[in-house]
């Protein structure tokens, strides 16, 4: 009787995936997804992530996806599922911490990454910290994304919390010596990463959503020249949105070079946002006792639609950071055709502008070379309409969520190709059928 040839066993590339996210995450971008059964879960992370861009990219391209998440407000195991989506999260204590060095922490996302039925293919963890270590804990493939350089943020830290972020730094370098598998979201990142591990190390960059970008109104494509800014010069906005009122952000010297801008234009205001500059928060503080808050707004934390709304309706984007892995807002506000002012020295900036095509570079050190570089753009019509349109061409072709999801997907496939090649022929890896 002729022997039936068996059909090859179909590779991780032909099949849907089920990816396990381990990282912080706000609740709110997946309420629609998950319908009536979000009413239970957390806030959670209170700021903005690329995190749930990509967890959201990767249900709509058919994978099932679980995200792991602890939040200050989630009083125990807390699980939300719909369709191809699962949310689960547990306790993050809000203080002391680090005294354990996040084991209660760690125990909880590596018993809820166990938990997980069906088991995942993978884990993508995000950061190089507690949730890193609790992915590599879990004995799964996983891959961990690292988002910020530790040393960077120490040097600049306040004293008062050096024991903490000290005790992060420790656990940042623990998972560099064991991830075999690492990404970073930028070539300055990856410069400072290699020599302190000898895994494969990919670059992949943070994404903006393809739906967030603006588009030019004759329906032509992204790439195409936009019309100028629709903003009126002779009352400039300027934006800067920042995550913590510290040294490293910088924005003392934002509020000098803008001190210095409004004798230019008097009629020129500036809004702060995010946390650290709420009305009556430590920044506004800082400033009233210079007397350097006239024409500033301090708006705090807001909902990222209004933030994006916000860089539609400003004149200029200013970010004052000394060191950035990344710079999310640069790419968010390019996305929104708003032209962008940042640090010729502050780490990735230079490479996320385009080495300055797509951006204006100061030196932020500066306050001086800062409001230069503002007044130029407000003085040049012509030149804001082009800085923003080179923005707006490179921010597509580079850092659009489906190219980035796509990058990640590749990424994923090789984790899981590597994986089943060391468990031997005739495994079946960890991927299934859709």
């Amino acid at each position: 009787m002729p022997t039936v040839p068996s059909e090859p066993a179909p590779t991780v590339h032909d099949r849907a995936l089920r990816v396990a996210v381990a990282a912080p995450v706000p609740s709110r971008p997946f309420l629609d997804l998950l319908g009536p059964e979000a009413a239970r879960l957390p806030e959670g992370y209170p700021g903005a992530t690329p995190v749930w861009q990509l967890a959201r990219d990767l249900v709509a391209a058919g994978h099932e996806v679980a995200v792991v998440a602890l939040a200050h407000d989630a009083e125990g195991p807390t699980r939300a599922a719909r369709g191809r989506l699962t949310l689960v999260y547990d306790h993050h204590r809000p203080r002391h911490s680090m005294r354990d060095f996040m084991r209660r922490e760690r125990d909880a996302v590596r018993r809820a990454l166990l938990a997980l039925d069906p088991a995942p293919d993978l884990v993508h963890a995000h950061w190089c910290y507690e949730y890193a270590l609790a992915a590599l804990d879990s004995g799964l493939p996983t891959l961990v994304t690292l988002r910020d350089w530790a040393p960077a943020i120490v040097r600049h830290m306040d004293v008062r919390v050096w024991p903490y972020w000290l005790g992060r730094a420790a656990m940042y370098f623990l998972t560099l010596a064991r991830a075999r598998h690492l990404v970073v979201n930028s070539p300055y990142l990856a410069a400072r990463v290699r020599p302190f591990t000898t895994a494969a190390v990919e670059t992949i960059p943070n994404g903006v959503a393809d739906g967030a970008f603006v588009r030019p109104p004759d329906g032509a494509a992204a790439a195409a020249p936009l019309p100028p800014p629709a903003v009126d010069a002779a009352l400039p906005l300027l934006l800067s949105v920042n995550n913590g009122f510290t040294p490293r952000k910088n924005v003392t010297t934002l509020l000098e070079a803008f001190a210095s801008l409004r004798h230019l234009h008097p009629a020129a205001r500036l809004e702060l946002v995010g946390l650290g500059f709420e009305p009556e928060g430590p920044c506004a503080a800082w400033a009233r006792r210079r007397r350097l808050a006239d024409g500033v707004a301090f708006l705090g934390p807001l909902p990222h639609a209004d933030i994006l709304a916000r860089m539609r309706e400003a004149t200029v984007l200013v970010h004052p950071s000394l060191e950035e892995s990344f710079g999310m807002t640069l790419v968010e506000a390019m996305s929104q055709a708003t032209p962008v002012v940042a640090g010729r020295h502050a780490g990735a900036v230079p490479w996320v502008l385009a080495g300055g095509r797509a951006g204006v570079l100061v030196d932020t050190r500066d306050p001086r070379d800062l409001a230069a570089g503002v007044a130029a753009l407000l003085a040049d019509e012509g030149l804001r309409a082009a800085v923003a349109a080179r923005g707006h061409a490179h921010a597509w072709r580079t850092f659009r969520q489906s190219v980035v999801t796509e990058c990640y997907l590749e990424a994923y496939r090789r984790l899981l190709e590597e994986h089943q090649g060391r468990r031997g022929p005739g495994r079946s890896g960890g991927a299934h059928e859709p």
